[in-house]
């Protein structure tokens, strides 16, 4: 048992109340084919896993509880979005497919985990 676990289950009870249900994407890497040429792979699979993720406007007081986390320079983007600690490692060069069938790019990914602890991830999009 940890030491933040029932902040943790509140992130995961409160963003599976109020998120949305999205398709998060991620690029598997190639393998290689012929071990003669190893720097040949082949093309990566694109793996998609269901998560919830609550989406926030930008707005001046979004932007202070995000510099109030920790994030002194917060970018400017069209909105982020709170995502409770999943299975895998989100990646910067993954993406997300909302339930409307919009595409949005990932700018920046930043996870409050004290002790280690993985609570939330906070996830800058941009479409």
């Amino acid at each position: 048992m940890g030491q933040f676990d029932r902040q943790i289950a509140t992130a995961r009870r409160l963003i599976a109340k109020n998120g949305e249900l999205c398709s998060w994407r991620s690029l598997s890497a190639g393998v290689v084919v012929d071990p003669l040429i190893p720097w040949q792979k082949s093309n990566g699979v694109d793996v998609g896993t269901d998560v919830r993720i609550v989406y926030l406007p930008r707005s001046r007081v979004n932007t202070a509880f995000l510099q109030a986390l920790g994030k002194t320079s917060v970018s400017v983007g069209m909105e982020y979005g709170l995502m409770a600690a999943v299975s895998f490692t989100p990646k910067r060069e993954d993406y997300v497919i909302r339930a409307s069938g919009d595409k949005y790019k990932i700018n920046a990914i930043d996870r409050l985990a004290p002790n280690g602890q993985i609570i939330l991830y906070t996830i800058d999009f941009d479409k």
